[in-house]
C-alpha cells in the first residue's frame, strides 16, 4: 500500500496512513534548484543530460519525481513499482520512450527491465533529458555518464 500524497507546488504532503499515522510535510525547492543547476552544468559542458539521483526507500523519491512532473514542461514519469505486477520480474518500459523533447523521469529504474538502456541511450542522443530515481546507483549500468546526486529526509546533495 502506498501512501497518499498531495503536490501543492513544489511542497508534498505526504499524508497519514496505516505505516505513518503523521501527515508530513516536505518543500522540495532546493532538489529543484540543484537539478536545474546540474542539468545546466550538463548542457555547458556538452555532456548528456543524465541525472541519476540515488535515495533509500522512503527518502522521498516519488514525491521528487511528482513535483518534477508538476514543475516541468513536457515531463513524462514512469513509476515502475506502479507498474510492476506480482512477480519479482524487471519491468518493461519501452513504450514511454520516442519523443527526444521530453524529460523523462524514471522512479525506481533499478527495477526496469535492462532491454530499456539502449532507449534511454538513443533518448539522450536525440537531446532528451532523463532523470533516474534509484535505491542504489549498483542498480544500474548505463553506458552514458550520469551526473549523480543523493537525497534523504534531509534534502539533497551532489555526489
Amino acid at each position: 500500500m502506498e501512501r497518499e500524497i498531495t503536490i501543492q507546488g513544489t511542497q508534498v504532503i505526504y499524508h497519514a496512513f496505516k505505516h505513518d499515522p503523521s501527515e508530513r510535510k516536505v518543500d522540495f525547492t532546493r532538489h529543484l534548484e540543484l537539478i536545474t543547476s546540474t542539468i545546466c552544468d550538463l548542457v555547458l559542458t556538452g555532456k548528456p543530460r543524465f541525472i541519476g539521483i540515488e535515495g533509500q526507500s522512503g527518502s522521498g523519491k516519488s514525491g521528487l519525481a511528482k513535483v518534477l512532473k508538476d514543475d516541468g514542461v513536457n515531463v513524462i514519469v514512469i513509476d515502475v513499482c506502479a507498474l510492476r505486477d506480482k512477480t519479482s520480474q524487471p519491468t518493461d518500459i519501452s513504450d514511454y520512450f520516442g519523443d527526444g523533447k521530453v524529460t523523462i523521469v524514471i522512479d525506481e529504474l533499478g527495477f526496469a527491465d535492462c532491454n530499456c538502456y539502449p532507449l534511454i541511450n538513443k533518448h539522450l542522443d536525440q537531446g532528451g533529458t532523463v532523470v533516474a530515481l534509484v535505491q542504489s546507483k549498483m542498480d544500474v549500468d548505463l553506458e552514458p555518464e550520469f551526473k549523480w546526486l543523493s537525497m534523504d529526509r534531509n534534502g539533497i546533495r551532489a555526489l
